[in-house]
């Protein structure tokens, strides 16, 4: 779901929190995109240790930070408008509907 968050929302959370990410584009379909973050907000702090030298463990820990970031404050900054850019065909909003649809009925059936 991180995918179909639009960049504006993204630096909109991270400014909250003083941290200027230098995005530029969205991020693709395939994208990882709490890796992608991690690894900016990282870069950001101005660490003498680079990415590539963090152990495992901790670049797990940064990806899991980015991604609660990214469903919580990232996630309540987008708008129609936003998810409309990100996503054209309004495939996340047919998902949903889908989602809503199902449960719907399995809530009517006897």
């Amino acid at each position: 779901m991180e995918n179909y968050l639009h960049r504006d929302a993204i630096i909109a959370a991270y400014s909250e929190q003083n941290i200027d990410l230098p995005l530029t584009a969205n991020f693709g379909p395939f994208d990882d995109v709490p890796q992608a973050i991690a690894r900016l907000v990282h870069e950001a702090s101005g660490s003498q240790t680079t990415w590539d030298q963090l152990s495992a463990e901790r670049k797990a820990e940064k990806e899991k930070q980015a991604k609660r970031m990214l469903c919580s404050r990232a996630a309540r900054n987008m708008t129609l408008a936003l998810l409309n850019e990100v996503d054209p065909d309004g495939d996340l909003l047919q998902w949903f509907t889908e989602i809503r649809d199902l449960l719907t009925g399995a809530l009517k059936a006897p």
